[in-house]
């Protein structure tokens, strides 16, 4: 059986049109969502998800949380990308985005809660994928900021869950979480 527990260690990252992605992480969330990507915000204009939208996203992925910051701190980011994005040949944009999708489906499988009486958590004012990183730079020894804005946003939910659990949070098993998503499929 997959696990969401195994996926965060053993997912190996993909190459997208030639391009070797990372580890999807907060630091590509964070880039990704202050550009308005609609990979990541699921909001598109008139025009829907443009291969512009795929280029950028892919540029973003294929980079470290160091390496972005050194890029995007430059003023040839953009046109790094869109140089890049000019070396792929003939793609079919709905199987690239495909692919994107099991990349972020990936990534982003977490660990799930017990809800009480319908309730869900108290929503925060913080971007979830600052909560991640401050959640678990605080409270797990030995990861830093800079680490762990380059780590599998799946391993820092696992971590987060764990420093949830342990403060008391009710955790779903695996079986659980199978059986109830089983149940709502049917």
């Amino acid at each position: 059986m997959e696990s969401t527990y195994t996926r965060a260690l053993l997912t190996v990252p993909p190459v997208i049109l030639g391009r070797a992605l990372q580890p999807f992480s907060c630091w590509h969330a964070l880039v990704l969502t202050h550009f308005d990507n609609p990979l990541m915000t699921g909001t598109t204009g008139d025009e829907g998800i443009t291969t512009g939208d795929v280029i950028f996203f892919l540029w973003v992925c294929g980079l470290t949380h160091g390496e972005g910051l050194a890029a995007l701190a430059s003023d040839d980011a953009i046109t790094e990308a869109r140089a890049w994005g000019g070396e792929v040949e003939d793609w079919d944009i709905d199987e690239v985005c495909s692919e994107v999708h099991e990349y972020l489906t990936d990534y982003l499988d977490f660990p799930k809660f017990w809800e009480k009486d319908g309730e869900k958590g108290k929503a925060s004012g913080i971007p979830w994928f600052w909560k991640l990183i401050g959640t678990v730079v605080a409270n797990v020894n030995g990861i830093s900021a800079t680490e762990a804005w380059d780590m599998p946003i799946n391993q820092l939910a696992i971590y987060r869950a764990s420093v949830a659990e342990d403060n008391g949070s009710d955790l779903l098993s695996e079986r659980e979480a199978a059986l109830i998503a089983q149940a709502n499929a049917g």
